[in-house]
């Protein structure tokens, strides 16, 4: 699966090129995300919504698909959600 995350002002101007490649995937009836995030930058795209939910979708098929780091999975996905302060 291809997933391309980019915001539309990015500070290396990759934006317009990733608009094409979004085109060029449609037209041939790609089923890649080609995400373009409005207000982000190179850098702050990291804080997107959907880079953030990239991440945690990679983490859950790298997990189910080597279970002998379950436990690490399991605390790194539960750090900073705890409401127990």
């Amino acid at each position: 699966k291809i997933t391309v995350i980019i915001g539309d002002a990015d500070n290396f101007y990759l934006n317009g090129a990733t608009e094409l490649l979004k085109k060029a995937l449609a037209e041939l009836g790609s089923d890649a995300r080609v995400i373009i995030e409005p207000e982000r930058d190179h850098g702050s795209i990291m804080f997107s919504p959907s880079f953030r939910a990239m991440m945690d979708e990679m983490s859950a098929k790298f997990a189910a698909s080597h279970p002998e780091f379950e436990i690490e999975s399991k605390i790194s996905t539960t750090q900073g959600t705890s409401n127990d302060d």
